[in-house]
């Protein structure tokens, strides 16, 4: 808890990402909603750490609410506003299997990158 003259703060974490620009989109998605928060580990985000901090090993930049109470509505912005970047799938989306050597090749490619045989 942090303690700033007579209001205190208490922090919870409400993203975490190893990709600082990430991390400073959902500040700003938070600060045009005016809700306080923070980031931090901003100078360190996605270098290789001492700690295990995640399984890749990096510390990751954290978006960190100045208000507990406002953690759900955060986390219900955040994920409205990633559900908003993503482009609805479609049918032909779907990676594909080789007729010829059965490796399995992303959507985007219409030639098989093991063998060359068209989709």
């Amino acid at each position: 808890m942090i303690v700033d003259g007579s209001w205190r703060h208490q922090l919870k974490r409400v993203y975490s990402s190893a990709s600082l620009w990430e991390a400073r989109e959902i500040l700003a998605l938070l600060e045009q909603q005016r809700i306080p928060a923070m980031l931090l580990n901003e100078n360190v985000a996605g270098t290789p750490g001492v700690l295990p901090f995640n399984p890749g090993m990096t510390v990751d930049a954290e978006v960190w609410v100045l208000d507990a109470e406002l953690a759900d509505r955060c986390t219900r912005l955040i994920t409205e506003f990633q559900a908003a970047g993503s482009p609805p799938a479609r049918a032909g989306d779907a990676a594909w299997a080789c007729a010829a050597c059965r490796e399995e090749n992303p959507a985007g490619f219409d030639l098989c990158w093991a063998c060359g045989r068209q989709k």
